[in-house]
């Protein structure tokens, strides 16, 4: 990887894992910008060490220089290279699936965990309909890589094949900030979504039924 040190190769080998590797098996497109917040917001200037990630790659990715525009694959043959072993041999370079959905997931909850609260847009009064909260304001409160942590979170839980007998981390998700999950994505006019998902977390607990109850949040 030219002339750089192993522990640059190294580094650069993480963030490319890191990125593109998400970029292939995200749910839905995401700009730059977006991308940094969920993937990379620890490690300072996340647009920028995104923009690292990617800097190489426009043969392949669609990357705009508006970085509000979301980023696509060019060749969706590109996908099938990076997760397919026999194509792929490289393991610098080769995607895990379950292990990139596995780290989604966890990229999900910590967002989700950090910024979720109630009453999420500082609505006047408890009373106030979603459907009355103007779309600027939604999108003030919970931007892009937000709004994909609440949307996408079960189903990168799902294709991570997660055991969630072992997940400390949803049961305690779940506990503190169901209900904020709920509002969120109701005020995204997605709350339909969010009983598809709540429908699709009952069917994984089931295949883990002695943690049915330490898992379920608790009533309020």
């Amino acid at each position: 990887m030219g002339e750089y040190t192993d522990e640059e190769n190294e580094e650069v080998t993480e963030q490319f894992r890191r990125v593109v590797g998400s970029i292939v098996v995200l749910s839905d497109v995401l700009p730059v910008t977006a991308l940094g917040s969920l993937l990379l917001e620890q490690s300072g200037n996340a647009t920028e060490s995104a923009l690292d990630a990617l800097n190489s790659l426009h043969s392949v990715l669609n990357i705009s220089k508006d970085l509000t525009q979301p980023v696509r694959l060019l060749h969706p043959s590109f996908r099938d290279f990076l997760l397919d072993p026999l194509r792929c041999p490289d393991e610098r370079f080769r995607v895990n699936y379950r292990i990139t959905h596995r780290r989604l997931v966890e990229d999900c909850l910590r967002i989700m965990s950090q910024h979720l609260r109630k009453n999420i847009c500082e609505l006047p009064s408890p009373g106030f309909l979603a459907r009355d909260v103007d779309d600027d304001q939604v999108a003030r409160y919970v931007p892009p890589h937000l709004e994909y942590a609440c949307l996408y979170w079960v189903n990168h839980l799902r294709e991570g094949g997660c055991d969630l007998r072992d997940n400390g981390a949803i049961h305690q998700f779940l506990q503190k900030h169901f209900l904020h999950w709920l509002e969120a994505l109701s005020l995204m006019k997605k709350i339909s979504d969010g009983l598809s998902m709540v429908f699709q977390l009952e069917s994984m607990l089931m295949v883990s039924a002695p943690c049915v109850n330490a898992i379920m949040p608790p009533n309020e």
